[in-house]
């Protein structure tokens, strides 16, 4: 709850429109606005199916929401396919949503309570998980909601081996899609399993404690993984929980206190976790990864849990890993070949060896990061905080190197994930202005 007391804190004394902490509102028009939408639509289309190996990083920025900025600080934003931007605020219940190719506001919604994360999209529908656990699905074209879903009590059914729990109390995590179902956690561990359905058209949510015995300390944080119908989650005790979908009775926890037994905040796992095709990786906030060998089937009824492979510490001379606004950083990502893990720490850029956890190379940020890393075609990009005369950038990294090649001045560091959607990246800020630029494009022998 620090990280979150302190975020609030921080945020709460945003300063006014036009200061490093966002775009100059000075800025209503674009600076770089395409002249039709169909022709920005064009290019988008034409640069998505490039070869990665030919772009290159030039940033031009297209928009800016001046004109409808949000009313707080941006907490979360989220892009359908279709191109319709969504972005909440950290305080709100009205999200935003804008047309990503030219920043037009096309409606503006409302949430039962606040959303502290980005919805799931999934087609042309999202699906909200608010604070208050309130399943909401909207339509992304219409701006229009379509149906909400509350946990309740469902019926005993002595064909269903999940426990049958009371409406559960808070939601901070984002909810994910398992074969026809919705899937909602909330911090105290309970699994809600949802029908993709209106409830009009039937359908009773199931549900699964995570939780079970008394020592089996810590908040649900954190959005869980589901990886060949083995979901995981961790808590801020550093426990990584598992359970195989197809039959509860595979489940257990693991401890990744391998140094120290203390349940510490610095053990907290408030990133998300990110799993290739055999391991699952997870880093808590005094910047310790860990990869896991993922679970395992064997023929009959015998399954091997997730094993501790191995662990590594981050460089870097904090302890606490997140930017000054307090926010999670030391997010786990891996390469297309899933052979590499970058993840930045508060003042370092990193890779290791995704097999062996071996440090590759390390990319020196005195200033501080305010970001987790993102790629995009052949770079590796991060994003800088400002310090004293030196303003927040936006940098490209080689990937096998760790060099920069590229840079851009930004106005400020953003307030949330930044959002990469194929050549496009958006970022918001604390002032509730919202910047999106277009990376770059392929290269031409002219």
């Amino acid at each position: 709850m620090r990280s979150l007391v302190f975020t609030i804190a921080v945020l709460a004394s945003a300063s006014a429109p036009g200061s490093a902490d966002g775009p100059d509102p000075a800025a209503a028009a674009p600076a770089a606005q395409p002249a039709a939408q169909s022709e920005t639509e064009a290019k988008h289309n034409h640069s998505a199916g490039q070869d990665a190996g030919h772009a290159v990083f030039k940033p031009e920025i297209l928009w800016t929401n001046a004109s409808v900025p949000l009313l707080f600080p941006v907490q979360w934003l989220a892009v359908s396919s279709q191109g319709t931007l969504l972005a909440g605020s950290l305080f709100s219940k009205t999200f935003y949503a804008y047309n990503i190719y030219t920043g037009e506001c096309k409606a503006r919604q409302t949430l039962p309570a606040p959303a502290l994360t980005a919805p799931l999209i999934v087609g042309q529908s999202a699906f909200f998980s608010d604070m208050s656990t309130v399943l909401t699905a909207f339509d992304t074209e219409t701006c229009e909601s379509t149906w909400e879903r509350f946990p309740q009590r469902a019926p005993k059914r002595s064909s269903d081996l999940r426990q049958q729990l009371p409406r559960p109390r808070v939601c901070k995590t984002r909810p994910l899609l398992y074969n026809d179902k919705l899937v909602t956690m909330n911090t105290d561990g309970l699994i809600v399993f949802y029908p993709n359905k209106a409830p009009s058209e039937g359908g009773i949510p199931d549900f699964l404690r995570l939780q079970t015995s008394p020592d089996e300390r810590g908040t649900f944080l954190n959005t869980p993984a589901i990886h060949r119908q083995i979901l995981y989650a961790c808590t801020t005790a550093g426990h990584l929980h598992f359970v195989n979908l197809n039959n509860i009775d595979e489940r257990g926890m693991l401890k990744n206190h391998v140094d120290s037994p203390e349940d510490t905040i610095a053990k907290e796992v408030r990133v998300p976790i990110a799993v290739s095709s055999r391991h699952i990786y997870l880093t808590t906030m005094d910047g310790t990864v860990y990869c896991y060998r993922a679970f395992r089937k064997y023929v009959g009824s015998k399954f091997v849990p997730p094993q501790l492979l191995w662990h590594t510490k981050l460089s870097g001379r904090h302890r606490y890993q997140s930017n000054r606004r307090g926010r999670p950083i030391a997010m786990p990502v891996l390469d297309e070949s899933q052979s590499t893990l970058f993840i930045n720490a508060k003042d370092c850029a990193q890779a290791l060896d995704a097999e062996t956890g071996e440090k590759l190379w390390e990319h020196s940020v005195p200033q501080g990061i305010a970001a987790p890393p993102l790629i995009w075609n052949r770079y590796l990009i991060i994003i800088s905080e400002p310090h004293k005369n030196i303003p927040a950038k936006l940098v490209a990294l080689d990937p096998g190197s760790g060099a920069t090649l590229a840079f851009r001045e930004l106005p400020g560091a953003p307030s949330c994930e930044p959002l990469l959607w194929g050549d496009y990246l958006v970022l918001g800020y604390r002032n509730g202005y919202a910047e999106c630029y277009h990376l770059g494009k392929a290269e031409t022998n002219n």
